[in-house]
């Protein structure tokens, strides 16, 4: 971070005698833009435009059929990180009619793209422009302007679902889905003994769990098949699991132990006694990492 330098190497301050020009004012304003600009993007995740505050209602719909067809885009005010640097954004609400079946009338393109208002001063009879103060719009065409995107303009995708969608997300979104994950769940059904086994997950930790009941008299052969992992709850990293899990069967017969062991995308079990009665229910929970 840029640092003033306002003693000598003694340690004596600097007291008078000091001008004060124009890059005196650039170095102090350059020292304060990047700092919150890195500090920005690092709370963003270097995402290039995202709600700091505001913009609490944001909806864009494209609609079909007759009548009012078009698209409606509509935000309300708030401040927004440019990468990194905060604007503000006035509020926008905007109907694009265009009946079935063309839909002549929408724009091609949408975009959010920065401008400057600028401020002026008198000074020795002449008009000089002494400071602009950057701000975000939304603006639309045939093509997006000339330029880098995400840089000097950040497209807005049109939708044709029949709800209206976010368009730019929120500090808290970015923030909830970058350090903490949300909780996913799912179940599938035992391919023996009546009931699910449940999988629960929580960044790269998942926990397992299963009550089944067995609803006659059998047997479970050594190494079974209970289930398979379903998709998106991931494989065992290597020594992350344990290979045998004991849980107790209850019921109203003899008391046994049924052992799991979890190897890639299968979970397998092992039941002692291998014969079992009608009722007794098999337990077993265990986490694992992926």
């Amino acid at each position: 971070m840029k640092n003033l330098v306002t003693q000598d190497i003694q340690g004596n301050p600097f007291n008078g005698g000091m001008r004060f020009d124009w890059d005196d004012l650039t170095f102090v304003q350059g020292a304060l833009k990047e700092a919150l600009q890195n500090v920005n993007k690092a709370i963003g995740n270097q995402t290039p435009l995202y709600v700091i505050s505001g913009c609490t209602h944001q909806y864009l719909y494209q609609s079909g059929g007759s009548g009012s067809s078009g698209l409606s885009l509509e935000i309300s005010e708030g401040i927004v990180s440019v990468n990194g640097e905060p604007m503000g954004l006035d509020a926008f609400s905007n109907h694009f009619s265009a009946p079935a079946p063309s839909y002549v009338g929408i724009p091609p393109r949408f975009w959010f793209e920065i401008f400057g208002g600028t401020k002026t001063t008198l000074q020795t009879s002449e008009t000089f422009q002494i400071y602009t103060e950057n701000k975000l719009r939304i603006n639309w065409g045939d093509v997006y302007p000339e330029g880098i995107e995400n840089v000097d303009y950040f497209p807005i995708p049109k939708t044709n679902t029949t709800n209206g969608v976010r368009i730019i997300n929120t500090m808290y979104q970015i923030l909830q889905n970058n350090l903490q994950k949300p909780t996913e769940q799912a179940s599938v059904v035992s391919l023996f003994g009546g009931g699910n086994v449940y999988f629960r997950k929580s960044g790269n930790v998942v926990s397992v769990c299963a009550n089944l009941t067995m609803p006659q008299n059998g047997t479970i052969a050594p190494g079974a098949e209970i289930c398979t992992v379903p998709s998106g709850f991931g494989n065992p990293l290597t020594n992350s699991y344990q290979s045998k899990h004991l849980a107790v069967t209850s019921g109203d017969h003899t008391f046994g132990v049924f052992m799991v062991e979890h190897i890639g995308a299968k979970i397998r079990g092992w039941h002692h006694p291998i014969s079992y009665s009608a009722g007794i229910t098999i337990s077993f929970a265990y986490t694992y990492i992926i």
